[in-house]
């Protein structure tokens, strides 16, 4: 008991201030906090990855749309060609059925 009151005497008006005032603590031991950067760092690479999955995913969708584009381009060329031949051929058979006549 008296090994405390020596300390006790010992503490000074600035120590209580000291001890008293306001500053930072770190509320989680280094342990969790390497944990919780672990975590942190590996859900930004999460995102980065879904982020980057989503955007290669728009891309293939426009070279899909492209794709579809020219096809349909070329489907209604071959239409055009095709009404055009029929045409001619129609035309030819007519001009031939005259001159038989």
């Amino acid at each position: 008991m008296k090994d405390f009151q020596e300390k006790r005497a010992k503490v000074t008006d600035e120590d209580v201030k000291k001890f008293m005032e306001i500053r930072k603590i770190d509320p989680f031991p280094k342990a969790w906090k390497d944990e919780m950067d672990r975590r942190a760092a590996k859900k930004a690479e999460e995102e980065a990855a879904k982020k980057k999955a989503k955007e290669e995913a728009k891309a293939k969708a426009k070279v899909e749309e492209a794709a579809n584009k020219e096809k349909k381009k070329a489907e209604k060329e071959a239409k055009k060609k095709a009404a055009r031949d029929f045409a001619i051929k129609k035309k030819q058979e007519e001009e031939a059925k005259k001159a038989k006549e």
